[in-house]
């Protein structure tokens, strides 16, 4: 079965929600910040985070790793996923019937001062299949309220809050 990645723009963990989640944790747990394998614990949380989304979406994404920017003055860390053909479908019919999110896709994806598009609009975007779910998916994430009263980045954060893992560095004497 064919498939495609993209990256989701969860929000990152560069002074995010994400960020302060491992953080409260971590002064919960009383774990001294040199033990902490940060690299690991960020893998962790972004497969949780994947998971809690399939769940609300009825979906198979796979996780494949994270995506962290050299320098953060222009994006941030995102989770870079693979999608099966059937949720690729699923997902697209959906969100291509919304009025909402074509109206936001062509925004976001429209030239503005200082940026300059590639791939402006919906119909630009059917032929970069991962540019399209990039922009679907950040719709899902941050705009669309069907799925909950509040953008579901935030609701999936606080889901995972509770069962998250801080991997901790394996110290050799």
């Amino acid at each position: 079965m064919k498939t495609n990645k993209f990256y989701l723009d969860f929000g990152g963990f560069y002074d995010s929600i994400h960020f302060d989640n491992i953080q409260n944790i971590i002064e919960c747990l009383d774990i001294k910040d040199d033990n902490i394998n940060y690299n690991e614990t960020y893998k962790e949380y972004c497969k949780d985070f994947v998971n809690e989304l399939n769940n609300y979406l009825e979906t198979d994404l796979k996780f494949t790793g994270i995506y962290s920017p050299r320098f953060y003055n222009f994006e941030t860390d995102k989770i870079e996923v693979e999608i099966n053909e059937n949720d690729f479908n699923k997902i697209i019919n959906k969100y291509l019937d919304n009025k909402e999110c074509i109206d936001y896709i062509n925004e976001s994806s429209s030239s503005k001062d200082g940026f300059h598009s590639f791939c402006e609009g919906v119909e630009n975007l059917k032929n970069q299949p991962h540019l399209l779910l990039e922009y679907v998916f950040k719709y899902i994430l941050w705009i669309d309220t069907e799925l909950s009263d509040s953008e579901l980045t935030y609701e999936i954060s606080d889901n995972i809050y509770n069962r998250l893992i801080i991997v901790e560095n394996e110290i050799f004497v």
